[in-house]
């Protein structure tokens, strides 16, 4: 076997299902020259056993065991620590993903230096053919770690970790952080504040399929760990210090932007979908109420000022007239979704 060209990431609890669908796939891509890292976190359900064949099986892989469970955020990171390839992509069983995403992407990567290179997504739910595009086109080019960073706080390149290939050297000294939800995207953040060059992929080369048992979609409170990503990406936003005075101030103006939308809105509308039906609707959950008032008028004045109606008007509802913006949240939840809370019909 040649040396291997990208160490593919692969952990599972409980992921029995979907094991032979995300093999088929894993030996269907086009790049062979691959080392497969299988994590076997704890399973119960003879996922164990499934992933000791297929190690057994495929000389390419080898078997990492959790004896209890660590979550998996610690899954990966436990990867990392046997990962021997230049460049590392992680996947989940239960996605779908194209035969040619390795190859592509770590051909652009050897051919650019990039430390990072992003595809396009598509999302879809399960049980549905329809797909729909995850974030905006990658349209755009993007060389610089501050351009890239910026983009993903207004959400241009998502917080995902399955649709990026990664240069190992970047995990010298980033793990993931070992929260239930939303470690993907603090360990994103990360290593895009590390790479000295992104490369972006405008195909759409991986499927993302919500499950009603996803950890982003289950009812398993996520106040937390959201806060502890807006900490270290306020962290990792003052340890870049962009040169230009324009660019320390754009890259201001976008963690404003990122607070609001993906962490005191995203809370807010948690708090409301989880909810008991009246309750919540009347006034946020303890758990949630920092989320509201850390939602300021002299923030909402920034964002509007630099063109952001569409964080602001929502923010300011919900922050002077939660109850009517709950109702309003509700009946677009039941009109889109066909419920308010979560496992839509």
């Amino acid at each position: 076997m040649n040396r291997p060209r990208v160490s593919v990431v692969l952990a599972v609890h409980d992921g029995a299902p979907h094991l032979a669908a995300a093999r088929r796939q894993i030996e269907a891509l086009t790049d062979p020259d691959l080392q497969l890292l299988l994590v076997d976190d704890a399973s119960t359900d003879g996922s164990g056993a499934t992933l000791d064949d297929w190690a057994r099986e495929d000389p390419r892989a080898t078997l990492l065991r959790n004896p209890v469970r660590t979550g998996v955020a610690a899954a990966r990171n436990r990867a990392l620590e046997h990962a021997t390839a230049p460049y590392v992509w992680f996947t989940d069983c239960d996605d779908e993903w194209s035969p040619g995403i390795t190859a592509r992407l770590v051909d652009r990567a050897e051919r650019t230096g990039a430390d990072v290179v992003v595809c396009g997504a598509r999302t879809r739910r399960e049980g549905r053919a329809t797909t729909a595009p995850l974030g905006a086109p990658l349209d755009r080019p993007t060389t610089d770690p501050v351009d890239a960073f910026r983009r993903l706080l207004r959400g241009e390149i998502q917080g995902h970790l399955w649709n990026k290939l990664f240069r190992r050297e970047l995990f010298d000294d980033v793990r993931f952080p070992t929260t239930r939800a939303h470690s993907d995207l603090a360990g994103v953040a990360a290593l895009l504040a590390r790479s000295r060059r992104t490369e972006l992929l405008p195909e759409d080369l991986y499927t993302y399929v919500l499950h009603e048992g996803s950890i982003l979609n289950s009812r398993e409170t996520r106040t937390r760990d959201l806060l502890d990503v807006r900490d270290r990406v306020r962290a990792e936003v003052a340890a870049l210090r962009p040169a230009h005075p324009a660019h320390r101030s754009g890259l201001r103006d976008d963690l404003l932007l990122f607070e609001y939308r993906f962490v005191y809105l995203a809370l807010l509308n948690d708090a409301i979908r989880r909810g008991p039906a009246r309750g919540a609707r009347r006034h946020p959950t303890p758990d949630h109420a920092d989320a509201q008032r850390a939602i300021t008028l002299t923030g909402l004045l920034r964002l509007s000022r630099h063109g952001r109606l569409r964080t602001a008007a929502p923010a300011a509802a919900v922050r002077f007239a939660y109850p009517l913006y709950a109702s309003a949240y509700t009946a677009y939840r039941r009109r889109k979704w066909g419920t308010v809370g979560f496992g839509a019909r």
